[in-house]
């Protein structure tokens, strides 16, 4: 099939400019007519295959493109005609031509690849040979050493400007990136995630746009040296502070068990509230997006009115023993309001519970009726729905939190819920801050079943399977996808990550545990025999295949689309959730596939990729992505296992080794990236332990905290540990005036 869409575009620039029509002006002008006719030929051959494949939806597309080559059949003819006219009468008609060529021709470079790949057979689909293809930029030590003696004002920034200002300087700032500004903040880690994006878009040469003058490969070179210089290899102690910690409402788990622990009942009121935000960090307990509005402050009062019936109203109530501790209701109620404030309450406000108190008893109420009118005015309390931290009353910026904020700071990171009386009382006593008398508290905690909130809360939120519900399956087509089954799959992960904290296991075993936790219908699922009962329980994974979280259908499920698996979205939640290392973004040039491809059934999906990937555009990224998935095509779209030849579960990373299903896949991750696994562990378990968003200044604790587990393998309880024991974690600075 040939489109001689440059030769007649050429010779239409040539007659535009040309004063006489020559023997061979005639020659071309028939050659381009006879070219022409042969692309109305093969139009109708497509249009043929077409209709055979059934894609009616191009049909449309065929017929514009016949009749575009008949208006221009007619156009060649009428220019034949004025050969022997002036030049500029010729001028009018070939601009005429010129223009109905440029815009047809994109639309048809678009079909030529099109029955290209279509009709393409498939042993001929292979990868494009690495280095004929696009390199990232690897920056090793020598490049480094180079830069000794250079000032970074005079080398980089004017790289910087030559290169990247254009789309990128105060004027423009596209994709809201303002370099201009940015390198003038120093130390550059102040935005350094920020940078840490123009790093990876300089070596993997997604930017300048291919479209744009490129860097050569010495500025390319240059410029990311002194970025890896100036981020990754930062003195970060020199800017260590623990951040401010402002006041937050509690989430509504946290609510709930809060709820739960002060009432000595599991009710769980904010079940019927709006749902919780997640934060940048990932986790919902992040103060920026813990917002207090009007309609939750309703539901709050109405939540404080029908706890308070449930639990306390009633002499008989089972709530009565717990809340009173064997008190009088009068005397009771301090010692409630410092469990519900979480702190002692100050003297005004003692006094003004009492008064509601007593002004109820004047009012008819017996001793308990008005102690649980008053504990509804507690649970409406901005103190008891807000966690706040006092402010010394001095004029310092960097302070201690005091026993009683240590103690909740504590409570809510491992159980999601207020302290107990055992630590009030530390606290009380001033003993809490003792560094053997908290690591103790660490390990009495977490052997509580309250600490299952670190599976069922902090790795729900990390790896994502609190949002397993959302990608259940339409049920009249899946009758097996129950909400026991979904609710066995969640509760698989969470107890299976607590069981690792409570063993204290090395981080390794996130990923190649060989026990995990089953129910009857999930074991089904699964296909393992030996489980009975709606319960779940520890079970071996020995001979089946599967092990540690990339195991579960819970992760396999979250990764995959309805219906079926994608190594694209697999590959890229190891990479970003997992590992921590996410690919940047899709360059502006870089494509999905197109209908065409995604819909062609002679295409397996691992085709559709090796096509995708051979655009130089996708291949750095790709490369990394698509292999780690492909290793897991091994299980189905909702955890099931399936047979798989040993080529559909085999990648190859981009070091060179290949990976084979989800044992080649486990072994490559802890051989090539375990220190990635527990930088990413140690890292969202901060950001979740203070309830924010890590920042630059909190680069030396990580970094700190990673040296000193390593060495044994990050044991998860050592690394916990390690964030209470830290000023980061018991400490606060005050925001900048």
């Amino acid at each position: 099939m040939r489109f001689p869409v440059l030769q007649t575009l050429h010779y239409a620039v040539l007659m535009i400019f040309g004063t006489v029509v020559t023997a061979q002006d005639q020659f071309d002008l028939a050659e381009a007519m006879e070219q022409v006719r042969a692309d109305q030929v093969s139009l109708v051959s497509l249009e043929k295959d077409l209709k055979e494949l059934g894609k009616a939806n191009l049909l449309s597309e065929i017929k514009d493109l016949k009749a575009s080559l008949e208006h221009r059949l007619v156009l060649l003819s009428e220019l034949k005609k004025i050969y022997n006219v002036g030049p500029k009468s010729r001028e009018a008609v070939l601009e005429l031509q010129i223009e109905q060529v440029s815009r047809e021709f994109s639309r048809r470079v678009e079909l030529l690849k099109f029955k290209k790949t279509l009709f393409m057979p498939l042993s001929l689909i292979e990868d494009i040979p690495a280095q004929n293809l696009v390199q990232p930029i690897e920056v090793k030590a020598q490049d480094l050493q180079a830069l000794a003696g250079q000032s970074f004002e005079q080398e980089f920034i004017p790289l910087l400007e030559k290169h990247c200002y254009e789309c990128h300087d105060s004027q423009s700032a596209k994709g809201d990136l303002d370099l201009e500004e940015l390198v003038h903040a120093r130390p550059l880690v102040v935005n350094r995630k920020a940078w840490l994006n123009v790093l990876q878009q300089l070596r993997i040469r997604s930017m300048p746009p291919s479209q744009e003058p490129q860097p050569s490969n010495a500025d390319r070179l240059a410029m990311a040296a002194w970025l890896v210089e100036k981020i990754k290899n930062f003195d970060y102690s020199t800017v260590r502070q623990p951040g401010y910690e402002p006041a937050k409402r509690l989430t509504h788990e946290e609510y709930n068990h809060t709820i739960r622990d002060l009432l000595g009942i599991d009710l769980r009121p904010a079940d019927q509230f709006p749902v919780d935000l997640t934060a940048s960090s990932g986790f919902a307990n992040s103060a920026n997006s813990l917002f207090l509005q009007p309609v939750l402050l309703e539901r709050y009062i109405g939540a404080a009115e029908r706890v308070v019936d449930t639990a306390l109203r009633g002499n008989t109530s089972r709530g009565w023993e717990h809340v009173l501790g064997g008190r009088e209701p009068r005397e009771a109620l301090p010692f409630f309001a410092l469990r519900a404030f979480r702190r002692p309450p100050s003297q005004s406000q003692t006094k003004e519970l009492l008064q509601h108190f007593d002004q109820l008893v004047r009012l008819g109420d017996s001793p308990r009726g008005a102690f649980a009118g008053t504990v509804q005015v507690i649970l409406s309390s901005p103190s008891f729905l807000i966690r706040t931290e006092a402010t010394p009353n001095n004029d310092s910026k960097l302070f201690r939190v005091d026993d009683y904020e240590l103690a909740s700071r504590l409570s809510y990171f491992l159980w999601a819920s207020m302290p107990d009386d055992e630590l009030f009382d530390l606290a009380a006593k001033g003993e809490l801050g003792n560094s053997s008398t908290l690591d103790g508290q660490v390990l009495r905690m977490l052997k509580d079943p309250k600490s299952q909130s670190l599976g069922s809360l902090f790795a729900s939120q990390w790896l994502g399977f609190a949002n397993l519900q959302r990608h259940k399956p339409d049920p009249i087509d899946n009758p097996w996808a129950t909400d026991s089954l979904i609710s066995a799959m969640k509760a698989e992960s969470g107890m299976f990550f607590h069981r690792l904290i409570q063993n204290n296991e090395p981080v390794n075993r996130l990923i190649d545990a060989n026990f995990t936790f089953l129910n009857e219908e999930l074991a089904k699922h699964y296909r393992i025999s030996g489980v009975n009962g709606s319960h779940m329980r520890l079970v071996s994974l020995k001979g089946t295949g599967r092990s540690g979280i990339l195991g579960q259908g819970s992760v396999l499920a979250i990764t995959s689309f309805p219906g079926r698996t994608s190594p694209v979205v697999r590959g890229n939640w190891i990479l970003s959730e997992l590992l921590g290392t996410p690919p940047p973004p899709p360059p502006p040039n870089a494509s999905r596939f197109s209908e065409r491809i995604s819909e062609n059934r002679k295409l397996s999906q691992r085709d559709k990729l090796k096509l995708h990937r051979n655009n130089p555009n996708c291949y750095v990224c790709h490369n990394q992505i698509d292999p780690l998935g492909f290793a897991l095509e091994g299980f189905e779209w909702f955890g099931r296992k399936r047979r798989a030849s040993t080529s559909a579960v085999t990648g190859q990373l981009p070091s060179g080794r290949k990976v084979i299903g989800l044992e080649g896949l486990r072994n490559a991750i802890l051989d090539e990236r375990f220190e990635d696994l527990l930088n990413q562990t140690v890292r969202k378990m901060l950001a979740y332990a203070l309830g924010r968003q890590l920042e630059y200044y909190d680069e030396a604790v990580v970094r700190e905290i990673v040296l000193d587990t390593q060495g044994d393998g990050g044991r998860l309880q050592e690394i916990i540990q390690s964030i209470v024991t830290s000023d980061t974690f018991q400490m606060k600075q005050l925001p900048k005036d």
